[in-house]
C-alpha cells in the first residue's frame, strides 16, 4: 500500500506493509498525504486518535484524492477481509465531558483510552477481526479522572456473525450500556456510562 504526497498518485510515494499501525498525532494523515494506492488484498482504516472529532473511514480501493476524509491522525493497514471494531464512549451522568475515561484493553490492538463525550463521537479502533472470525475479547475500565476511582469494570466479546460484528457474552456492569452506533453500521459500538454507583 502506498500513500502519495500529492493527488492523483503523484509526489513522493511512501510504502506501508500490511500490519502497519501508524499514529501521526499531532499531525493529520491529510497533512502528509493526498492520495493512496491500496492494492487488491488490503484495506486501510483511518481514525482520529486524539480529540473528539470522531472522524473515521475505511478505504478498500485506490483513491486519487483522500482530502475529503477529514483529518484522521492514525491509520492501520490490514488484509482486505479484515473487519475493524471501533468504539466510542458517552457519558450520560451529567458530568463534564472528559471527567470519565474508558480504557479498553484488547489483545490485538493493546490499550486505548477514550475520554468521555456526551455523544460518544470520539471513536477508536480497539480490535480487528480476520476472516477466521476469532472472537475479540476486550476488557473495559471506566475511570473518574478527578478522583482516580474506577466506576465501572467489565469485559465484552465481539464475534463475527456473517458479515456483522455482534457483542456476545458481555460481562458489563449495570451502569455501562453497549449499543450499535447505527442500524447499518456493522462494526461501531458506543458504550454509555449511565451512573457512577
Amino acid at each position: 500500500m502506498e500513500f502519495y504526497t500529492q493527488p492523483n498518485y503523484t509526489g513522493t510515494a511512501h510504502t506501508y506493509p500490511q500490519g502497519t499501525d501508524e499514529n501521526l498525532f499531532p499531525d493529520a494523515l491529510t497533512d502528509k498525504f493526498a492520495s493512496v494506492r491500496i492494492g487488491n488484498r488490503a484495506k486501510v482504516f483511518f481514525w482520529n486518535y486524539e480529540g473528539e472529532s470522531g472522524e473515521r473511514s475505511e478505504l478498500t480501493a485506490d483513491s486519487p484524492d483522500i482530502t475529503d476524509i477529514g483529518r484522521p491522525t492514525r491509520f492501520l493497514v490490514a488484509d482486505s477481509a479484515t473487519v475493524g471494531i471501533m468504539i466510542g464512549f458517552a457519558d450520560a451522568t451529567g458530568a463534564t465531558p472528559g471527567r470519565h475515561s474508558l480504557k479498553a484493553d484488547s489483545f490485538l490492538v493493546g490499550s486505548v483510552t477514550i475520554p468521555s463525550t456526551t455523544s460518544g463521537s470520539h471513536l477508536s479502533l480497539i480490535g480487528k477481526m480476520d476472516p477466521s472470525g476469532q472472537p475479540v475479547t476486550t476488557a473495559l475500565f471506566v475511570r473518574d479522572e478527578s478522583t482516580g476511582a474506577y466506576v465501572a469494570v467489565g469485559s465484552v466479546h465481539f464475534v463475527l456473525n456473517d458479515r456483522w460484528i455482534e457483542v456476545s457474552d458481555s460481562n458489563l456492569p449495570e451502569n455501562l450500556k453497549c449499543q450499535r452506533w447505527a442500524d447499518r453500521v456493522t462494526n461501531v459500538f458506543i458504550f454509555t456510562l449511565t451512573n457512577t454507583e
